[in-house]
């Protein structure tokens, strides 16, 4: 029998192939029973009911489903290949915007569209260690204003600012930040709000320190003026005619001169040395070399008070990155009130020797007086400006107490090290360290 010039036979595998293809497709869409259903019943319809005519029909109608049935296969896959597109890019953009909140030095947190946070970035993390993601913002603080700018911002995308005063685990006083991020999408998962904080605790701190040196430097200042007015007017008066207090105060007169100098040129020399701190110094210098002849240059102060300097070098070269100048000037503060506040007639030792620290070595210049020693409780502050174990003595002895804060300044340039040690009746070493170079110092040097 020959059916569309195909042999019996053959119609009969090409109808199976086409059975098992289409019955495949249709096991997956149910609806497409329906269509070879009118597919065979409309072939039979305008054929007759002759038994070909049906499968014919039934082999068309399922032909025809099979063509629905990847087309709908082919547009299903697309819809899932532009929701796996759109999932990526959403996934994308949100490592994007996590990675750039990352980078932030400042604390950074973000909220979703609920108000639980979505992301907290490093700095945060660091400071807040209770925060979570998915938990509230009250964990960061339950202060009312704070929260209340939350829901504001949430509310309507207006920008908030409020400051909050932290007591625990210190006292610090905290700018917050709270920013509305435009909606681009329906993601409630999405970041809504970005919290930024910054502690103005520091800046708090400078602000009471630059109130504290203009008082103190009006102070020191006041005090001798005070004195040169008076003595002055006394002499603009009844001691004019009397040589023998005109030359007593005349001497006094010239110390309180003297003192104001000192405090100038000590102010001047610390306000140089912290505008140049951030710079470290290039040149390489011999310590051995350099705090010698600083050592030198006050033996005849020394002399004067009775004492003796002891300079002990380092066992060959000292080599340090370090601006001259300025390491004479460490040593000379530094001896000075081994000479001021030492016993009288003891000897002031000063010592350069060399540190290991693991793999690398550094260069170690410590002086030592036998005074009687500094009470622990002072030792944490007497780097700050103005600060005297003994302000009455420290005065009367020519102190200006600006010595060891310009010491530890010159020492933050050079990149060191700056260490005090003194026990109560056994005196008091203090020490500078600084990384050792391996090239020579200069010729010019």
């Amino acid at each position: 029998m020959q059916l569309l010039g195909m042999d019996q036979q053959s119609f009969g595998d090409a109808l199976r192939l086409g059975l098992r293809t289409a019955a495949r497709r249709v096991r997956q869409r149910a609806s497409l029973l329906l269509a070879v259903t009118i597919g065979g019943g409309a072939v039979a319809l305008m054929g007759g009911l002759s038994p070909w005519m049906i499968v014919l029909g039934a082999a068309l109608a399922l032909v025809l489903a099979a063509l629905v049935s990847l087309e709908g296969e082919d547009a299903g896959a697309a819809e899932r290949a532009s929701s796996r597109a759109q999932r990526s890019a959403a996934a994308e953009m949100a490592g994007r915007w996590r990675a750039a909140l990352d980078a932030v030095p400042d604390p950074v947190i973000v909220l979703n569209h609920g108000g639980a946070i979505v992301h907290i970035n490093p700095a945060a993390r660091e400071i807040y260690a209770l925060l979570r993601p998915g938990g509230q913002p009250s964990l960061l603080s339950r202060d009312p204003i704070f929260l209340q700018a939350i829901d504001e911002v949430l509310d309507d995308g207006r920008q908030q600012s409020v400051e909050i005063q932290e007591r625990i685990p210190f006292d610090r006083r905290v700018r917050i930040t709270l920013t509305a991020v435009p909606e681009t999408s329906a993601d409630e998962d999405g970041p809504r709000v970005v919290i930024a904080l910054r502690d103005l605790t520091d800046q708090d701190r400078l602000g009471r320190m630059r109130a504290d040196f203009v008082a103190n430097a009006s102070h020191e200042l006041r005090t001798p003026l005070a004195s040169l007015v008076g003595f002055i007017e006394t002499l603009q008066g009844r001691a004019s005619d009397d040589p023998v207090a005109r030359a007593r105060f005349l001497g006094i007169m010239g110390q309180q001169a003297a003192r104001m100098s000192r405090l100038v040129d000590d102010l001047l020399s610390l306000s140089r040395v912290e505008m140049r701190e951030h710079v470290p110094p290039r040149t390489a210098i011999d310590l051995n070399d350099t705090v010698a002849a600083a050592v030198q240059a006050l033996e005849p102060v020394a002399r004067a008070a009775g004492a003796t300097l002891k300079f002990s070098p380092c066992d060959g070269p000292a080599v340090v990155l370090g601006e001259t100048d300025e390491i004479v000037q460490v040593v000379q503060n530094l001896v000075q009130n081994g000479l001021k506040y030492g016993a009288p007639g003891s000897p002031v030792a000063v010592t350069v020797r060399r540190e290991a620290r693991g793999p690398t070595s550094r260069i170690a210049v410590a002086v030592r007086d036998e005074g009687p020693g500094i009470p622990p409780e002072h030792l944490p502050r007497l780097t700050e400006r103005f600060y005297r174990v003994n302000p009455k003595s420290s005065r009367e002895k020519g102190g200006t107490g600006l010595g060891l804060a310009i010491v530890k300044h010159i020492i933050n340039r050079h990149r060191g090290e700056f260490r005090i040690e003194s026990e109560l009746g056994k005196g008091s070493t203090f020490t500078f360290v600084i990384d050792e170079q391996a090239r020579r110092p200069s010729a010019a040097l």
